[in-house]
């Protein structure tokens, strides 16, 4: 019974739609089809297809890494004084505290690495810095730190002390 309900039912909306087939203009484009939405097969008048070029990239950016080398005085007012030396190993920088100033209410302890960095494409450098608390919570944060001549500036990083670190002479 109800098939012969469904047989006799008025075509719905999807029903309506296949029969005004639309034909995509991507295959339009390719010659496969025509504007016309009732024909089917090749277009009237054959189309030039013009062969895609090579997609357009970025070229690739390889700059040499800032000068990170040396040491910096952290620029906020809770971490006055504390001062972090980077050195540099088969491409890699380490930041050391050398003077914890008042960073020592945090645990910070001089000696105590807090930076591991990597330099990308780009000449920044990259990697982790080492979080804690006044509680004595602790985590390792991303960071992405631009040296240059006259200091050290953490571009991206949830720790605003490392924004704009003077260099130390």
């Amino acid at each position: 019974m109800r098939e012969a309900r469904l047989a006799t039912r008025r075509p719905g909306r999807q029903a309506r739609a296949a029969e005004k087939a639309v034909i995509p203009l991507w295959l339009i484009l390719a010659g496969c089809g025509s504007a016309s939405a009732t024909s089917v097969g090749p277009p009237a008048s054959p189309s030039k297809v013009v062969p895609a070029g090579p997609v357009p990239t970025q070229p690739f950016v390889d700059r040499p890494p800032g000068p990170i080398a040396g040491s910096y005085r952290v620029a906020c007012p809770e971490n006055e004084g504390e001062i972090i030396e980077f050195s540099l190993s088969k491409g890699k920088a380490v930041g050391r505290v050398v003077d914890a100033g008042t960073a020592k209410k945090y645990g910070f302890q001089n000696g105590e690495e807090v930076f591991r960095l990597t330099s990308d494409s780009y000449g920044d450098w990259v990697g982790e810095v080492h979080f804690r608390s006044v509680t004595g919570a602790q985590h390792w944060d991303g960071i992405r730190m631009v040296a240059t001549d006259k200091g050290l500036n953490a571009t991206m990083t949830n720790e605003p002390c490392y924004r704009n670190m003077p260099r130390v002479r």
